[in-house]
């Protein structure tokens, strides 16, 4: 797995691994000359990730249409089909395999990314390990011939912040409702503590439509 570590802030605190929290990192590609709209276009063409196309082929439905198109793997099994329905499966080769994996793949499924101002975002949830999720972009990028940075940047939980304006949220109709006086003080750890009722959970969810509704 790759991570980095960040240090806490503790005065006196002696620098150990109990000491460290593990950091994930996002690889962020700035295109350098082109466009970021160019750039995603590279991105959702197959034909450039070269020999990473042959990757797609772990998705189970892949292999299926794969064993389906050139037989079983199993060389007896095959044999007895091919006399069954009367004509020999292709020959299996990694390049009819490839033209067979980009005939059934619409766009690249190797790479998830989200574009963020001029910048292209490849999120570690998702994505192969850092390193080679830095190769495949790699290739894709001397293919399209794109020159472009790449940066490795500090993950944002979006997850956390979501539970954070929840929590907001939450607390703001407790006291609007009048079952508490004020917000707490750390609103996410006491609505972490709390487990709402269905009819809360209906007010808070009834609340937030409203305001989106303004």
């Amino acid at each position: 797995m790759a991570y980095k570590y960040k240090l806490r802030e503790e005065e006196g605190a002696e620098v150990s691994p109990s000491n460290r929290e593990q950091v994930n990192y996002d690889v962020v590609v700035t295109p350098k000359g082109v466009s970021v709209e160019d750039t995603v276009k590279a991105l959702e063409t197959l034909d450039n990730y070269g020999m990473y196309v042959s990757n797609m082929r772990n998705k189970a439905s892949i292999q299926k249409a794969l064993e389906d198109h050139f037989g079983p793997v199993i060389p007896a099994k095959r044999k007895k089909m091919e006399k069954d329905q009367g004509f020999p499966f292709p020959v299996k080769t990694k390049t009819a395999i490839d033209d067979f994996v980009k005939s059934l793949t619409s766009r690249p499924t190797l790479l998830k990314y989200k574009v963020k101002d001029d910048t292209i975002v490849f999120p570690k949830s998702g994505n192969p390990a850092k390193d080679l999720t830095k190769k495949i972009i790699d290739v894709v990028m001397k293919s399209a011939k794109i020159d472009y940075s790449v940066v490795d940047k500090e993950s944002v939980d979006e997850s956390v912040n979501k539970l954070d304006q929840e929590a907001k949220i939450y607390f703001m109709q407790q006291v609007k409702l009048g079952k508490i006086k004020e917000l707490p003080k750390d609103p996410k750890a006491e609505y972490m503590k709390i487990k709402m009722t269905k009819k809360e959970l209906k007010e808070v969810i009834r609340e937030q439509i409203k305001n989106l509704i303004k």
